[in-house]
């Protein structure tokens, strides 16, 4: 396969923050940038790693606001999409290799910028005298804010820019929408596998910062970033249903939600693995997990095609059916692999169960194309290049 030609640059500092603290915006100053990749907020390991592999070896730092960029080759300016990664608000960064916009950014003309924010207790800690939206919401809010200020530089239109995340990702993007912050900072977004979670209220944040204090034991202003790791790993687990670390509602009744078009969509087994981690009987795990699936991830992608649509915009349903594997079939995250990353980065994922790369990237053409068009035009459209249809029957893929 020939290598699509690409400049990527990595380490830009797009905001500095205090520990608990929100962040502040930082200048971009040229020649700041590096050749290696950022570091990742500090995480225990994944408990996804059964599906995805073990994530690759970064550098963990509280000093992590980093951001990437890649740029397609050719005069700009081009549209601009930012990609807010997933791992229920306590594991992934936006430099891993799984992450890399290269591909995607060569295939269609796309400046394509990953971010990182803080993680567990880092960016989500409620503690007395806070308000707003939480420090790791807020730090993805400043990330956006930096790209419209300085993303020309690289060859991005300001003036253009399409948000995408995936699971905690696209939870993000609801909470930012709900919060009322869509309209300054993206003009449309792509919600990959959002959950049905609701956002915690003030008073439920509060709790899981009490149960947090408890099990740390010592001040979490000077704790260690080790402490404060083991001491969410210590915690008892949680359902899917219920995260632990999220960013907080807004206070009822008082923001509207901004109106940005929207495309939403879940995996055909996204909740399967979900259920193969609970459950010892494989056909038990499938049902289980079909279920699940519809409660949680398909309703989650309706739900926020609805209340887009109540605000007056534009949304879109997918379902994407790739699936490798019986033992996982369409699960969450198989759709990471085919828009973003080399084969290299994902050499050895199960969830891919050995496929070829060059079959894992045709079958995320469609998928990369509706990311695509939809940055361009502001409309998803298929292989042939015509639009799709509106309806709440959802568009399956590939």
């Amino acid at each position: 396969m020939a290598k699509l030609e690409t400049t990527t640059v990595r380490g830009i500092c797009y905001a500095s923050a205090e520990r608990f603290g929100p962040p502040v915006i930082a200048p971009f100053a040229p020649g700041s940038t590096t050749a290696s990749r950022g570091p990742v907020c500090f995480q225990a390991p994944s408990k996804l790693a059964f599906l995805t592999g073990p994530q690759a070896s970064l550098d963990m730092s509280e000093d992590c606001l980093r951001l990437s960029i890649a740029i397609p080759a050719g005069p700009g300016p081009h549209p601009v999409i930012v990609w807010i990664h997933g791992g229920a608000y306590v594991a992934g960064g936006g430099d891993l290799p799984w992450y890399d916009g290269a591909r995607l950014a060569a295939e269609q003309a796309l400046v394509v910028v990953s971010i990182s924010y803080r993680l567990g207790p880092f960016g989500y800690l409620r503690l007395p005298g806070a308000s707003g939206p939480s420090n790791g919401l807020l730090d993805q809010m400043t990330a956006l804010r930096w790209v419209r200020r300085y993303i020309g530089a690289f060859g991005g239109d300001p003036a253009n820019v399409t948000v995408v995340g995936q699971s905690a990702g696209a939870h993000s993007i609801a909470a930012m929408m709900a919060w009322g912050e869509a309209r300054p900072l993206f003009d449309r977004a792509v919600l990959m596998s959002p959950p049905a979670v609701p956002l915690p209220s003030e008073e439920a944040t509060r709790a899981v910062a009490d149960e947090y204090l408890r099990s740390l034991g010592v001040d979490a202003l000077s704790a260690t970033a080790g402490e404060l790791v083991s001491a969410h790993s210590a915690l008892p687990p949680r359902p899917i249903t219920d995260l632990r670390w999220a960013p907080v509602a807004p206070p009822s009744g008082e923001i509207v939600p901004d109106a940005v078009d929207i495309i939403s969509g879940w995996t055909r087994d996204d909740a399967g693995p979900f259920a193969l981690m609970t459950m010892e009987s494989q056909a038990a795990a499938h049902a289980e997990g079909r279920s699940m699936t519809k409660l949680i991830f398909e309703r989650g992608s309706r739900s926020a095609a609805a209340n887009a649509k109540a605000a007056g915009a534009r949304a879109w349903l997918y379902r994407l059916d790739f699936a490798p594997t019986c033992e996982f079939g369409a699960g969450h995250c198989i759709d990471l692999p085919l828009i973003l990353g080399e084969e290299e980065a994902w050499r050895g994922m199960p969830l891919l169960g050995g496929l070829s790369w060059g079959r894992i990237d045709a079958a995320g053409r469609p998928l990369r194309g509706m990311i695509g068009s939809f940055a361009r035009a502001g409309m998803p459209a298929g292989r042939t290049g015509r639009s799709w249809a509106m309806s709440d029957r959802p568009r399956s893929l590939p």
